[in-house]
């Protein structure tokens, strides 16, 4: 029996540890409140950022919605960029335990239709808060396009493992340089922007029929699409 290579271990995304000490407040220690405060800042900012986009979400504007002070806001991120940076993080993940997932459902269909829910599922996310998304694709804020970028990376990474546990054959050096190249036009196709418009069934369709060709995985459940 042929061993899949395993999935990606992706990064554990911990609240940083509360500085220094504080009393407790109500029953609740300063360690748990520094954790509900993260959360909620968090929070707080996409609400905004769905609003307002990047520019228009203020710091003033979080922590006056947290009912906290501008100190503790920095305790929490060095900058409103920062806190952006953490929210791709948490999407991201969010979007790749769901890509996996749906990858492992969809294998026995054959790698078409596993790369059709892989790319779906993504949409999927993208749609659910589209003008959040966008707010993080900011492409004028290098600390968040940096995050995006290595992002892509991570994603690339996904799509090279679930080819290889398809049956792609290709040499690793060019199914990574491969999947980076697929990952980088989906992420300019999937654009949160028109994710409010569904995106039909063809081109998701077309999108897994390249991915499959090229990692040469070219089976009877492409040539019938």
């Amino acid at each position: 029996m042929t061993t899949l290579p395993p999935w990606p271990v992706q990064p554990t995304l911990e609240v940083p540890k509360a500085p220094g000490s504080r009393r407790d407040w109500k029953n609740e220690s300063w360690g748990e409140r520094y954790r509900r405060d993260h959360h909620e800042l968090l929070e707080i900012a996409a609400t905004l950022a769905s609003e307002l986009g990047y520019e228009g979400t203020q710091v003033s504007d979080i922590v006056r919605l947290a009912s906290v002070s501008k100190r503790t806001f920095y305790d929490h991120f060095d900058s409103k960029a920062a806190c952006f940076v953490h929210l791709i993080r948490n999407a991201r993940l969010n979007i790749i335990a769901a890509m996996i997932a749906a990858a492992e459902a969809a294998a026995p269909l054959g790698p078409h239709e596993t790369f059709r829910r892989m790319l779906d599922v993504w949409r999927m996310q993208l749609a659910t808060r589209p003008r959040l998304y966008a707010a993080m694709r900011s492409p004028q804020v290098e600390a968040l396009w940096q995050e995006q970028r290595a992002g892509i990376d991570q994603m690339a990474e996904i799509f090279a493992v679930a080819a290889i546990r398809l049956g792609s054959t290709e040499a690793e050096v060019g199914l990574t340089r491969l999947s980076r190249y697929f990952t980088w036009g989906a992420f300019g196709f999937l654009s949160p922007v028109v994710m409010g418009d569904d995106v039909v069934e063809e081109d998701l369709s077309a999108m897994a029929t390249a991915l499959c060709r090229g990692f040469g995985l070219v089976g009877s459940d492409v040539g019938s699409r």
